[in-house]
This record gives C-alpha cells, structure tokens and sequence, in this order.
C-alpha cells in the first residue's frame, strides 16, 4: 500500500467529499504512462476509486512536466480509462519540469527530424526506381526501333 501522505490526503478529503482530480494536458487527460516494474498493479487497501468505481492502479507518468511521477489511475485498457486519477508523488520542482519540457520538445524535434530524413529517403528510392523504369522501357524502344530499321534495310 502507498504511505504517501498526498493519497492519504486524497483520502481524507474523499472522505469530507471534496477530492482533488489532478489533471494534466491540453485535453485534461490523464497523462501518457510506462509500465513500472518498482509501481505497478492495484493500490490494495485504499477506499479511492475512478469513475467506474474500481480500485486504481498504480502508474508512472511518461510525459512533460510530470515525467516519473507516479499516480493512481483507472484500472481499465486506454480505450475504456475514465479521466479520474490521484497523484502520489508531488509535482517535481520547477527548474526540472522545465528541463523536463526541454527534454521531451527535443525529442519531438528528432522525431520530426529522423521522420522527414526517412520520408526524404523513401522519396529518394521511388525517384530512382522510377528512373530505372523509364530508362529501361526507353532502351526497349531504342531496341524495337532498331530491329525495325533493320528489318525494313532487308526488304
């Protein structure tokens, strides 16, 4: 069971009916997640619970500001996840949700980079494969064009 005092906190309040959603993203989503092998399963012995009123589970925020914060989450697949989940770990201090930031735009931007060299390249390929067609069907004309200028040269 987690000890940390921000879900016993969350607790509490859900108690005096007045819990706290923490939300994150531009779609107030709950925030893209990794498997955790240190946090991971079902937060047994809370009375917290999402929108389906299942026992959270216990997840690892993987992106932004709030990279490597744990949280309790809906126990369901993406698809069916309700929006409803509680943060166990404070948000980080703000020198590192910016470096954090800054981290994943970088990673964007090599994606973006690598994505375009690869689109570049694959263009590059069906260009010269296209080449290779053309010069082929032209030096088969050339051929045929050939055969017939001999061919009438004998008549």
């Amino acid at each position: 069971m987690v000890t940390s005092k921000k879900v016993q906190n969350n607790e509490a309040a859900m108690a005096d009916g007045a819990v706290k959603e923490y939300r994150h993203g531009l779609c107030m989503d709950v925030p893209m997640y990794i498997e955790d092998s240190e946090y991971c399963g079902e937060e047994l012995g809370t009375r917290l619970t999402c929108r389906h009123g299942l026992t959270p589970k216990r997840r690892t925020a993987w992106e932004g500001p709030d990279t490597g914060r744990r949280f309790l989450g809906c126990p369901l697949e993406e698809e069916d996840q309700c929006d409803k989940f509680f943060w166990v770990d404070e948000p980080w201090h703000p020198r590192v949700q910016k470096t954090l930031e800054q981290m994943w735009h970088a990673v964007e931007r090599a994606t973006k980079l690598t994505g375009s060299k690869q689109y570049d390249w694959c263009c590059f390929v069906r260009n010269t494969k296209a080449e290779e067609e053309k010069m082929k069907l032209e030096l088969d004309t050339a051929d045929h064009i050939s055969e017939l200028e001999l061919a009438y040269k004998k008549n």
